[in-house]
This record gives structure tokens, C-alpha cells and sequence, in this order.
């Protein structure tokens, strides 16, 4: 395992990561400012039951609670407990950046369905893992943070559990802390080769289907290179400006411009899902300098040449992924 940003791993109890004397109040209101501590010792749908009382309210995101996490069994456990939300922890602060809805679900599932699809059509399935939302860690593990993607997508065979193409979809969620997010996956994570932000814009009544919708493929050492709006005339001017701001922090270019296009898809390359396969599966063997990791990939060859020779499509296409089926798909969750 390399030194990289990390998947979730095991299980732990609540009584392994806290003193058994901690306590917690018998009722948790939004009004009241909730701790880490409370939730490690409390039952496990408080974190659940305030963040829904806190959606009642459509209090302001994001929700920050009170402490730090405190090791990374901490972190493990806060993954795993009843929550109905994303959960981000940056530094030890644990806050939640997204309310649940039935739009976002319907929009992340539509996604997976879409690569999937595209995956298993090439003849390629056994070659994808879907790694869901499972939380993706620092590399740094002393810096006790971790995000929580909506969808994740590794190559089955890469020497890495972190993902290589990473979901992030905004429902209640501003356009400027997705865009922070995905600078973060792509400064942190160096197994993550492209983040895609969608960013829905939703009337006042968050239940309602959105106005419009603006999906954006951001790719390591390149930045923003597509951002498609889809039902948004206009686009906003503060998207455009939060889409330059990101591709100015990655490329580092000054003057650098990001233009929004009208559209019905995006394109997400191949590459970056398989990312650690080569496109010429003979060049795999010869670039490998270590006679372990040769071992291991040559392996990965010769499944991909099976695969091949029963009529597998490789390289891959790239993916089409249609802006009008995630709509409509969201479209339906919303009526």
C-alpha cells in the first residue's frame, strides 16, 4: 500500500474510541450546537436526528459540530454510523456539507448507472470497482481528514485503494465549496486523476425539482476542462467565477479563463478510470521497474488480454455520460 489517501478499513465499536463515562443529553435539538463527543457516546441516529431537525429548518450549510476527531478510529466509526448526510472531516473537524434529498440520490445513482453501463458494454466490468462513497482519507493520516464522495470509481487491479474518478454532486451544497473539494481530492490524493462537480440549482423550496443544472470534469495537471450547463440561461456569474478561481489554483496560470458551455452531456475519459492499466497492455510489462510489481501487473495483463480475446473493447472508449437521463432521473425523484 502506498503512502496515499486512503478507503475506509474495519469496523469499531463506540466503546474502543471513548471514555464509557462520556455523556450525551437525551434529546438533541438543532438549537443546540452538537459535539464529536456526543456522537461517539450517544446512539447512533443522533447525528441522524439532528441533521434532519436542522434540514427541517434549512439552517445554513455547512453544519459544524463542536471537538475534534481525535484518532482515526474516531473517523472510521463516524463513517459508519446512521447519519443521512455527507460527512466531512478537515483537520479533525467534522461538519456536514449536504442535506438529504431525493433528487441528490436519484442524480448519484443515475451517474453510477451511466459508467457502469458503458463499463460493462466494452466488456469490461471485471475491471472496475465502484468504491460508492466510502471516505476517502489524506494522505497525511495526522491530518485526520477525510471526505466523503457521492460516487467513486478504482481500476480492479491497481496496486491503490483510492479512487481514481470521484463524484461530488451539490444539491443544497454551494458550486464554491464543491469546487474546494474537488482542488482538495486532486492536492491530496494523488491516486485521484479527475473529479466530476454537479452542481443542481434549486428553487426555494428545496422538494422542488431544480431550475437547472451545471456539470463540470475537472482533470489532474490540466484543471477545469469541460463545464456544461444544461437548463441554466444564463449561467450564474458567481459559478463562472468560482469554475476560475479552482483552475487557477490547480494550473496555476494566471489570466487562466474557463468558458461554460451549453449542453446535454459530459465526457469523462477512460483513462481515468483505469487509471493504472496502460492503454497498449505490452507497454504494462516493459515500464515496470520493480520485479514484485512486475508480478503483479503481469497478472493484470494477462486478464485484460483474456478479457480481449472473448471480446472485450480495449483501450476503452471514453464515456458519454447524458445530462438528460441524470435530469429526468431527478426529475422523477422530485414529483
Amino acid at each position: 500500500m502506498d503512502n496515499d489517501a486512503d478507503g475506509h478499513h474495519g469496523k469499531r465499536k463506540a466503546a474502543d474510541l471513548v471514555p464509557q463515562a462520556a455523556t450525551f443529553p437525551p434529546e438533541q435539538r438543532a438549537s443546540r450546537v452538537l459535539s464529536v463527543r456526543d456522537v461517539l457516546c450517544g446512539p447512533p441516529n443522533l447525528l441522524r436526528r439532528y441533521i434532519l431537525a436542522h434540514a427541517e429548518r434549512n439552517s445554513p450549510l455547512p453544519i459544524v459540530l463542536r471537538g475534534r476527531v481525535g484518532s482515526p478510529e474516531q473517523l472510521e466509526y463516524l463513517e459508519e454510523i446512521d447519519r443521512c448526510a455527507k460527512l466531512r472531516v478537515v483537520d479533525g473537524t467534522l461538519m456536514i456539507t449536504e442535506y438529504p434529498s431525493a433528487g441528490h440520490e436519484a442524480a448519484s445513482t443515475r451517474f453510477l448507472c451511466c459508467v457502469q453501463n458503458a463499463v460493462v458494454s466494452a466488456g469490461l466490468g471485471a475491471f472496475l470497482d465502484t468504491k460508492g462513497s466510502a471516505l476517502i482519507r489524506d494522505r497525511a493520516s495526522h491530518k485526520l481528514s477525510g471526505y466523503q464522495p457521492d460516487q467513486s470509481f478504482l481500476y480492479s487491479l491497481s496496486d491503490t485503494t483510492t479512487p481514481s474518478l470521484v463524484l461530488e454532486i451539490g444539491w443544497s451544497e454551494s458550486l464554491s465549496s464543491l469546487c474546494a473539494t474537488a482542488k482538495w481530492y486532486l492536492d491530496e490524493c494523488k491516486s485521484v486523476q479527475a473529479v466530476v462537480l454537479m452542481k443542481f440549482y434549486t428553487q426555494s423550496d428545496p422538494l422542488r425539482p431544480p431550475r437547472g443544472m451545471l456539470a463540470v470534469v475537472v482533470r489532474r495537471g490540466v484543471g477545469v476542462v469541460e463545464a456544461v450547463s444544461f437548463g441554466l440561461d444564463p449561467c450564474p456569474a458567481t459559478a463562472q467565477d468560482a469554475l476560475k478561481e479552482l483552475h487557477l489554483g490547480l494550473i496555476g496560470q494566471a489570466g487562466a479563463d474557463v468558458q461554460v458551455t451549453v449542453g446535454t452531456s459530459i465526457t469523462l475519459r477512460s483513462a481515468d478510470l483505469f487509471h493504472g492499466a496502460k492503454d497498449n497492455v505490452d507497454e504494462l510489462l516493459v515500464t515496470l521497474e520493480s520485479a514484485m510489481l512486475r508480478d503483479t501487473f503481469k497478472d493484470a495483463a494477462e486478464q485484460i488480454r483474456k478479457a480481449i480475446s472473448d471480446g472485450a473493447t480495449w483501450p476503452m472508449p471514453d464515456i458519454t455520460v447524458s445530462l438528460v437521463e441524470i435530469r429526468g432521473a431527478v426529475l422523477r425523484a422530485c414529483r
